[in-house]
């Protein structure tokens, strides 16, 4: 097993807009053998701060299975967390938007008695909302629940549901997002190099997620380096591009992405739960 190149054509949406590269891209999946290239030949994939100092485990951000009544999350200095119980949740995030999608915060949550659903209204859809952090922060650790239906296994599919967007002068915005490619979840690392014959576009496969069951996402990284675990199954990747010097940093939740041959997705989210070091 080791690091494996594999040459295809990338389309991504870069905060909302769908874009096809013309070069073509090198996607570097670590620890891969070389028949895993099979499975991404011709992809089409690709405010204020309201952070906590001290994370606080989902349990008690959200109601219990006894039926009680949902306790609010309380953001803080360091720290952003929506469980989508309280009236208007979508008020607390910097953004929420789709295409040929549809967002509702009116389905079962994993902690009742709601959560984000976001699915898409036609093939290539979106649906997400996201929150601003403050550019100058030094690492974000952001915790959620996440279930997700519909997602495809045929090569050439691809469903993003988890995006972290940084926008620094003079690039091009990098991402580092979790999505379903061709039936397998991997965490991404993509930002656009203009100019330049590759673009700089690597993962690390995740593998294979349950569907239609709920499982606890982590991200947690220093900008260098990313340690990412889903359903209890833990990856890293390391020598991360993401710019230190930004002017503003978003992270992205919902379906986030899709390719136009995914026509019936949806990603529910529950139990958000950001903090940031300085």
């Amino acid at each position: 097993m080791g690091n494996v190149a594999c040459a295809i054509t990338v389309e991504r949406t870069v905060r909302g807009v769908a874009r096809t590269l013309r070069t073509v891209s090198s996607v570097v999946l670590v620890g891969v053998s070389v028949g895993a290239c099979s499975l991404l030949t011709d992809l089409s994939s690709l405010d204020a701060d309201q952070d906590d100092a001290g994370k606080q485990g989902t349990e008690g951000a959200d109601a219990g299975s006894d039926g009680t009544a949902p306790t609010p999350c309380v953001d803080g200095p360091n720290r952003f967390c929506s469980n989508f119980d309280e009236a208007s949740p979508l008020t607390r995030w910097s953004m929420s938007d789709n295409v040929d999608g549809v967002l509702s915060t009116e389905a079962a949550g994993l902690s009742p008695p709601h959560a984000l659903e976001a699915r898409q209204s036609a093939g290539g859809g979106w649906a997400a909302v996201g929150k601003d952090f403050d550019p100058a922060i030094t690492g974000l650790r952001c915790e959620l629940d996440m279930k997700f239906s519909g997602i495809p296994t045929n090569v050439g599919s691809e469903v993003d549901a988890f995006d972290l967007i940084t926008s620094a002068t003079g690039v091009e915005d990098h991402n580092l997002y979790f999505g379903c490619l061709s039936g397998q979840w991997q965490l991404l690392e993509f930002q656009t190099n203009p100019g330049s014959p590759t673009n700089l576009d690597r993962g690390v496969a995740v593998g294979t997620l349950p569907e239609n069951t709920w499982f606890h996402v982590v991200l947690d990284t220093t900008w260098s380096s990313v340690t990412f675990t889903a359903n209890g199954i833990t990856v890293t990747l390391d020598g991360l591009k993401v710019p230190t010097t930004a002017k503003q940093r978003e992270l992205r939740v919902g379906l986030t992405y899709s390719t136009k041959n995914v026509t019936n997705a949806s990603v529910f989210i529950d139990n958000v739960d950001c903090t940031t070091t300085r």
